[in-house]
């Protein structure tokens, strides 16, 4: 929720107006290959959190990997200490998509946010 947290606080900045609420549902699924891992990756800036940074070295670092035949990539979560993202450059490779748990994000005025279980 840390990297869904961080976009809609993003978006919810541009027009200046902290006050919100949005419901997520999970969506868990099975991921078929060996991927590369950027874990232990301390140096790329394609995991730098500022997206001005990160964004352009990230497509860029994607569009390496592709050529090179990679369906997807594993990469640690700038956002949340610990936690781990993936991307599926290959629709084929995602597998058995099913509904997990649900989520309400509230924002009540500031950039902060509260998650609750739904």
């Amino acid at each position: 929720m840390a990297e869904v947290g961080c976009h809609r606080t993003r978006e919810l900045g541009y027009i200046g107006i902290y006050a919100d609420k949005a419901r997520y549902v999970e969506l868990l699924a099975d991921f078929i290959g060996d991927f590369p891992d950027l874990d232990g990756e301390t140096d790329s800036s394609a995991l730098d959190p500022d997206p001005a940074v990160g964004y352009p070295h990230g497509q860029a670092l994607a569009a390496r990997l592709r050529r090179a035949g990679d369906r997807g990539l594993l990469y640690p979560s700038v956002r949340h200490p610990g936690g781990r993202c993936f991307v599926a450059f290959d629709p084929g490779i995602v597998q058995n998509v099913r509904p997990g748990a649900s989520w309400t994000l509230i924002w009540r005025g500031t950039p902060d946010f509260a998650v609750e279980a739904v």
